[in-house]
């Protein structure tokens, strides 16, 4: 006999996954998980994996083997009713068993991910700036700042002056300052030498005194020089590279900005709906962790920045948690757009992603496959290729607009 699957919505946010397993299913199940602890325990005088079944038995209870059974059994039919159901739960369920005659009844009942409803999607109209197309003074902008990125420097004995850097020592920490002209943050190291005591400006608070180490005088290379730097054979050829290099940000840019105009038009489509608390709060958690880690992960610069601009974590937490409902509503919603498209992702396609992710971590696919499906993340890694197609869908069908503007 094949087990009963019921799945029905108690609340917007709740599910309740039935489960009547047969005593027959339950039986083949014992018969499995006494096998597989003969191969995994070592009892002495039994080779490794050879224990019999019979001693087994007389190890552990038939209650304890029954128990172990049924848990597996019903994980598995859980797990399946998630995937066939389409269900994301945020929490562990609470299950309730319940022994019959002809075999077990199990209630699950699951938080999950509620679905969304969005208005109108198939012809999102959204005006775009347009990114302008890369010019000579462009690519000459980009030359020079080769050029000052491969600046030597070069200690002087003499006063400060505009273009020069400066070391500074303040409370046993060094820092170096670029005298960029017309910055007038700088103004106070200009025209200072080695030893001199200097009061800088910090916004919002006392001026940091410090001492002035070393001021240094910088050398921009010549053609030569840098094409040395850059190994490119000539000038012409570096410009040619540092032409299509600028093109390739400008395209990713442009694709950048219609993505963010369509992806604001359909939340606009969106019949918004409360999310789980424990949904809210892992998305903040992640927004956490991704802060820290932009910040070298280091705690101390990690507090002083939240303190700074936000004055306590709480506050943090509570300006984040906005921008957090809006990116899990708009997850949702594009998860309901693929299931009404009936948008898929294909093997081919994991397959291709895999390449190019194992390839940058120096990893076989293969090693790599397994890495993520041990984790549980291959199912993350698909749902996010879906919203990527999900996203192209939705431009391909949009009236979309191109203003011209200066962004670059």
């Amino acid at each position: 006999m094949c087990p009963s699957v019921k799945v029905e919505q108690i609340e917007p946010k709740k599910v309740q996954v039935v489960i009547d397993i047969p005593a027959e299913e339950i039986q083949q199940e014992k018969e499995k998980t006494l096998q597989s602890l003969s191969r995994q325990v070592s009892i002495p005088g039994f080779r490794p994996g050879k224990v019999p079944v019979k001693v087994l038995q007389n190890i552990y209870s038939d209650e304890e083997i029954t128990r172990r059974a049924i848990d597996d059994v019903w994980q598995k039919h859980f797990r399946e009713a998630i995937k066939n159901y389409r269900l994301q739960p945020v929490e562990k369920p609470k299950v309730d068993v319940s022994p019959r005659q002809e075999g077990i009844l199990i209630s699950a009942l699951i938080e999950v991910v509620p679905k969304v409803q969005v208005r109108s999607y198939a012809h999102l109209k959204v005006e775009v700036e347009e990114v302008p197309p890369v010019t000579e003074t462009m690519v000459e902008q980009e030359i020079q700042r080769f050029r000052e990125e491969f600046a030597t420097l070069t200690p002087v004995e003499r006063q400060s002056r505009w273009g020069d850097v400066v070391l500074v020592s303040q409370n046993s920490r060094k820092h170096h300052f670029f005298l960029q002209e017309g910055n007038r943050a700088m103004e106070p190291l200009v025209n200072r030498r080695k030893s001199d005591e200097v009061s800088l400006p910090v916004e919002g608070k006392e001026p940091v005194h410090a001492k002035v180490e070393e001021v240094f005088e910088r050398s921009l290379p010549d053609d030569a020089a840098l094409l040395k730097k850059m190994e490119a054979p000539s000038m012409e050829v570096l410009k040619e590279s540092v032409k299509k290099t600028l093109e390739l940000r400008s395209r990713q840019l442009q694709e950048s900005l219609t993505e963010q105009a369509v992806l604001e038009a359909l939340f606009r489509q969106i019949v918004e709906v409360d999310l789980p608390e424990a949904l809210l709060e892992e998305e903040i958690e992640e927004r956490f962790h991704d802060l820290f880690h932009s910040l070298g992960d280091d705690e101390n610069q990690l507090e002083a920045y939240i303190h700074q601009k936000w004055g306590s974590y709480e506050k943090w937490k509570e300006s984040a948690r906005e921008g957090a409902k809006k990116t899990l509503l708009l997850r949702l919603a594009l998860d309901e757009v693929a299931e009404m498209e009936g948008l898929k992702v294909y093997p081919e396609e994991i397959d291709h992603r895999l390449e190019r992710w194992a390839n940058r971590e120096g990893l076989k696919k293969d090693v790599l496959r397994r890495k993520l499906e041990k984790r549980g993340w291959l199912n993350s890694l698909e749902r996010q290729v879906l919203r990527e197609k999900t996203v192209d869908f939705l431009i391909s069908k949009g009236e979309i607009q191109y203003r011209k503007g200066g962004v670059r």
